[in-house]
């Protein structure tokens, strides 16, 4: 072997005790050897001596020859530029050293450094609690969406009853008032009323399983495999909202509601081909339906409702392409109409009463709409009892005070018109009489 081999295996010889020596700084000690404390910049008031950390036992044996077995391979790949003499001087300093102190020289640790349990613990516990907080929020703005349909559908249904009283009150002025009826500005009060909408939820906020809905359970003539849809928005075991959709075409055939959060269902809707066609709502809370209503193409059709809480309709509404065509009353709740209201084009043309609760109707008055006021020009009336009117007076067309034309009456009860009285400006002028016997008068 030449001089200048020798040299160049010499150097590495330097090298590697050199790279070998670059071993960690010892802890920091005392003048009586022992590892020196640290002291805390602002220690606690009365604290004890803090205890001296435990002396660390150095690499196992595992430790020392996984690492000699890296410190050959790393001392024989330097050694190797100087050839195979080189690299196994290399692989045998280096091998030597690693496993004296179970570290590898110019390589990293392998392992990286210990986690701290107590920080884990705290950052899962903060994403978990970060997680819960977005869905608590997203609960919540559900929730508020949820709250305010119901508002919603509660604000409707005030206004529906808002308008019925004011038209009960309208009916119940005296006939004889100088203008019966209404402006023409109120004509929209007579329009049929759309259709509620149900809410627009999304499906997950639901419970969802599959049942069999019995025959007649809602009407229906034979057993329905539905998909079940409840949503307990308060949490308090009673659902505030169940839907109902066919099992095979996912259309909506039924939906269910507690509007009044009681704990008890009190509007039951159907749907036909997902579109709403008949209602009930409980409005007394006794878990009867005290009113009914049917629609069609989004428009109602008809409304029934319960005034004396007999279980029993006695106030009906009739709507015909989104007009109100016909009312009718039941007042003293035995079955009998004693009142029945028709219109046309939205304006009032007929009012037929039973006054004396007999079944028939006594009074008759037809209406004329002049200048927009809906006024009796006609009214009709039994004063026997007999089921016939007895006595005509015809009033003038026009707005303003209620002005008398004539007055026809049937005195003896045949059917045929006794006596004719004309006038002008409010006074008899002329008296007409076709039965002899009622002369004199």
């Amino acid at each position: 072997m030449t001089k200048h081999s020798d040299k160049r295996i010499l150097a590495l010889v330097v090298a590697l005790a050199a790279v070998s020596c670059a071993s960690p700084n010892p802890p920091q000690t005392a003048t009586n050897g022992t590892p020196a404390r640290q002291t805390a910049a602002y220690p606690d008031i009365g604290a004890s001596e803090p205890e001296l950390p435990d002396v660390d036992a150095g690499p196992t044996i595992f430790q020392r020859a996984s690492s000699a077995m890296e410190g050959a391979l790393v001392g024989a790949v330097m050694g190797a530029q100087a050839g195979p003499l080189g690299a196994a001087v290399g692989a045998g300093t280096l091998l030597v050293y690693a496993a004296v102190t179970g570290e590898v020289p110019l390589v990293g640790a392998s392992d990286p450094a210990p986690r701290d349990p107590e920080k884990e613990k705290r950052r899962e516990q903060e994403m978990e609690d970060q997680i819960a907080g977005e869905q608590r929020q997203r609960g919540g703005e559900l929730a508020d969406q949820i709250e305010a349909e119901l508002a919603r559908q509660e604000d409707l249904l005030r206004e529906i009853e808002s308008e019925e009283s004011a038209t009960r009150a309208e009916r119940q002025a005296p006939a004889e008032a100088a203008v019966v009826g209404a402006r023409a500005g109120s004509r929209d009060s007579r329009a049929a009323p759309r259709a509620p909408v149900e809410p627009d939820l999304p499906r997950a906020l639901f419970e969802e399983r599959r049942i069999r809905v019995p025959r007649d359970a809602f009407g229906n003539e034979r057993e329905l495999r539905v998909t079940e849809l409840s949503l307990d928005a308060d949490r308090d075991g009673s659902p505030e909202l169940l839907r109902y959709l066919d099992l095979e075409s996912d259309e909506l055939i039924r939906s269910e509601q507690d509007s009044d959060y009681d704990g008890r269902i009190d509007i039951w809707q159907d749907y036909a081909a997902g579109v709403l066609c008949s209602r009930r709502i409980d409005r007394d809370g006794d878990g009867r339906a005290d009113l009914w209503e049917e629609y069609a193409d989004g428009w109602a059709t008809s409304r029934k409702l319960d005034r004396n809480g007999d279980g029993r309709a006695n106030e009906y509404y009739q709507w015909r392409d989104g007009s109100l065509v016909v009312e009718r009353h039941d007042a003293d709740g035995d079955g009998e109409m004693n009142r029945i209201v028709r219109y046309q084009d939205r304006l009032l043309v007929r009012d037929d009463e039973d006054l004396d609760g007999d079944g028939r109707m006594d009074r008759s008055t037809t209406y004329a709409t002049i200048a927009g006021d809906e006024v009796a020009v006609r009214i009709e009336r039994d004063n026997n009892g007999d089921g016939s009117m007895d006595l005509i007076e015809i009033y003038a067309a026009v707005s303003g005070p209620r002005t008398l034309l004539r007055r026809e009456e049937d005195r003896d009860a045949d059917g045929r018109i006794d006596i004719t009285s004309i006038y002008e400006k409010g006074r008899l002028v002329r008296r007409e009489i076709s039965d002899p016997a009622l002369v004199p008068l």
